[in-house]
């Protein structure tokens, strides 16, 4: 049977045709008014004309057809709770765990025990070889990449088998507690050997994750997020390569990135695109080849509101939507009443949920890269990449990602990011629904989990200082 295009019924309409019939609309006004405008600076325009063919080839990333990892927190501060909850994750359709050990950045406060029986208790009865797992990057990270690489050993787990990310992130420890505890030259020493230890018990990695989600968190932009991360990853190549001996392409394979996606749907979409082109930029300057990003997205914890957090699955279903179109390899949506504690049984359930909505009746991972050729995704993409690639540059003229820590000076434009955006909900120009705009008068009492948080972790020794970035807290600016 003849498919027939129901556009083939109508007149053709240009671009030109398209924006006068908006100027109509504004009454005397110029188009210039719609225009809005990013944390960044990047011009929003109300209407795009059509990506030219030669800039609309999708991104490569994720394989057409291929679901994304769904993967569930174990952010539980009692593992035997915490086994339990990740069981019934498992059962419920997830494909990935994230291990979120105490002082982990996304544990929001949470997280298990740091120990080697909490892990062992944790992953009873999971059986490692058939998930993707995650071990979110924390200031114990290099001992619990042994705790795991000695689980597979004691359960005869063929490392080849498994897919593990292992969460060896010190830069973004330092940037999010302001301690160092090794010199930095000792510092690459050890990260190297530990990569080295793992890949000779057989793992392939993700060893080092460049995790942007603590600086996202802390309130900086999308562009300032892909900046740190780009040069947090450039850090760990020349460590990789200088003392591991790694080739460029080996380096580049030990390395995850992880970025926070929100409910500005299109900036999402385009920041995650913009991240797989700039890494491809990497490569090519170091001579590598065009290999594979392992990218993960969780939905951002600074937009969760603890007032009527029922409003939170509105922005998480645009958070996830956003990941799934620009490609996550992984993803995690956080429960909707994270703003007020530990989720419950319920909570994680409807937070997997969305996912199965969005891959089994949305079908979303079954195109590549569909928003390719959209004017609007394509614009942001291209000013994304070049804003994000001059403050990396800016980064490493400073002397590199550490340097910059510790001078402060990174800090201080995030800082300058954290008060914009204060100030936009302050002024209403930055809404969030249920919160800042329509408030409910009667919310539903939501239950939580019974647990405390973690206080700030104390470190042993403690060689170099910055000022930490902190999680914003976007209540502060409301009225």
């Amino acid at each position: 049977m003849a498919l027939t295009r129901l556009a083939n019924e109508f007149a053709p309409v240009t671009f030109e045709t398209w924006r006068e019939r908006v100027v109509e609309t504004l009454e005397g006004n110029d188009l210039s008014a719609l225009t809005g405008r990013t944390p960044e600076g990047i011009a929003l325009q109300p209407l795009y004309p059509p990506a030219p063919a030669s800039a609309s080839q999708p991104v490569a990333a994720r394989a057409p057809g291929h679901a994304w990892d769904i993967v569930a927190s174990a952010d539980h501060t009692d593992a035997k709770a915490g086994n339990r909850q990740v069981l019934e994750d498992l059962r419920g359709g997830a494909s990935g765990l994230s291990i979120a050990f105490a002082h982990a950045p996304s544990a929001g406060g949470f997280g298990l025990p740091p120990d080697r029986d909490t892990l062992r208790t944790l992953l009873q009865d999971v059986y490692l070889d058939l998930i993707h797992l995650r071990v979110e990057p924390h200031p114990l990270a290099r001992h619990s990449a042994h705790w795991l690489a000695e689980l597979f050993e004691q359960r005869s787990t063929e490392p080849t088998r498994g897919s593990v990310s292992f969460g060896l992130d010190p830069v973004g420890q330092f940037a999010r507690w302001g301690m160092l505890g090794v010199e930095p030259a000792s510092l690459g020493q050890r990260l190297a050997g530990t990569v080295e230890m793992l890949k000779g018990k057989g793992f392939a990695g993700r060893f080092v994750e460049a995790d942007g989600r603590a600086w996202h968190a802390a309130g900086a932009s999308d562009v300032q997020e892909l900046a740190s991360v780009l040069a947090t990853a450039v850090h760990y190549l020349r460590i990789l390569t200088a003392e591991g001996g790694h080739t460029p392409d080996e380096a580049f394979a030990a390395i995850g990135v992880s970025l926070a996606v929100d409910r500005h749907q299109l900036a999402s979409i385009a920041k995650l695109r913009a991240m797989r082109r700039l890494w491809r930029r990497l490569q090519e300057l170091c001579g590598a080849k065009d290999a594979e990003l392992r990218l993960h997205a969780e939905t951002a914890r600074r937009m969760m509101m603890a007032d009527d957090p029922h409003t939170n699955l509105l922005r998480t279903t645009l958070a996830g939507f956003a990941a799934g179109v620009g490609g996550a390899d992984s993803i995690t949506i956080l429960p909707f009443t994270c703003a007020l504690g530990l989720a419950d049984g319920t909570a994680r359930r409807m937070a997997r949920n969305l996912h199965h909505l969005m891959l089994e009746e949305s079908n979303l991972h079954r195109v590549a890269d569909p928003s390719a050729g959209s004017g609007a995704v394509e614009a942001l993409t291209d000013e994304m990449c070049e804003t994000a690639w001059s403050d990396f540059q800016a980064i490493e003229a400073e002397g590199g990602i550490l340097e910059s820590l510790a001078a402060g000076v990174l800090q201080d434009r995030i800082a300058q990011a954290r008060q914009a955006l204060l100030d936009a909900v302050a002024d209403g120009s930055e809404t969030f629904v249920g919160a800042t705009i329509f408030p409910n008068a009667s919310p539903a009492k939501i239950a939580v989990l019974e647990a405390e948080p973690w206080p700030a972790p104390e470190f042993a020794e403690v060689v170099a200082r910055c000022n930490p970035i902190e999680p914003v807290s976007l209540a502060e600016g409301q009225n």
